[in-house]
């Protein structure tokens, strides 16, 4: 949650004026003479920001930096507003990864959290907007590529089921190289296989069986597979490439 201060303390107004019109030099000098906490949440807007929150929405890479670094107590790169949004997932929505750089790389923040308005994570997101780069970066910052969305309007639950019904080949395997569980079932009980068969995402369907080859599910796979082909749902040419993966 994020900590939201009164803003009866002119010294809390000024820095929020500063960060609100981008002046640095008076942030800096807000927070290090008049010892304003960078983490306070600004009441005045319904989600209650912080300055790295409104810093990241907007896309403000400098002032976001220069809140990180304020001595002597620095922005909190974790801290969520209201709605359970953190810098983290600006910098995600808008897919800027210098921005992502800075808040993984550099501030070490954490990943692995869902917002309370869509349920989702920053790596779902990712996944989501096909950024191949943020997601790769998202599992570097040690994302956990099994975490499902919380959003029960949809059934796609995995970043996995995802990828394969946006017929992203690379972004599943890169999920899949960074271990993720291929066979997690839906509370309807479909897995990542199931959904590239119903959606007819051939490409998708011979990467996961390569892949449940790989972890030892070849019977498992030959089983859905003339399930497939008894049901009309794929060739008996498409059957033998995908058994020859």
């Amino acid at each position: 949650m994020s900590s939201s201060a009164s803003l009866s303390s002119p010294a809390a107004v000024r820095f929020f004026d500063a960060v609100y019109n981008n002046q640095l030099k008076a942030l800096k000098y807000i927070m290090k003479r008049e010892k304003v906490d960078p983490n306070i949440g600004d009441i005045r807007q319904p989600s209650h920001p912080t300055a790295l929150i409104h810093a990241c929405e907007n896309l403000n890479i400098n002032l976001a930096r220069a809140l990180l670094e304020a001595k002597p107590v620095g922005a909190d790169v974790n801290k969520s507003d209201q709605n359970g949004r953190r810098a983290i997932w600006w910098a995600v929505h808008h897919g800027n990864v210098e921005l992502a750089e800075l808040l993984i790389k550099e501030f070490k923040c954490e990943v692995d959290f869902t917002d309370k308005i869509t349920g989702c994570t920053p790596l779902y997101r990712a996944v989501m907007a096909q950024s191949l780069e943020l997601s790769a970066l998202l599992i570097l910052g040690g994302a956990n590529v099994n975490q499902f969305s919380m959003d029960c309007s949809t059934e796609v639950e995995t970043p996995l089921i995802l990828a394969v019904l946006k017929d992203d080949i690379k972004m599943c395997q890169l999920l899949v190289k960074s271990l993720c569980n291929i066979n997690h079932r839906t509370q309807e009980g479909f897995t990542a296989l199931h959904f590239a068969v119903a959606y007819e995402r051939f490409a998708a369907i011979m990467n996961t069986v390569q892949c449940l080859n790989k972890q030892l599910l070849f019977l498992h796979s030959m089983f859905l597979l003339n399930i497939m082909f008894y049901s009309g749902v794929l060739s008996s040419e498409q059957c033998s490439e995908i058994c020859c993966v």
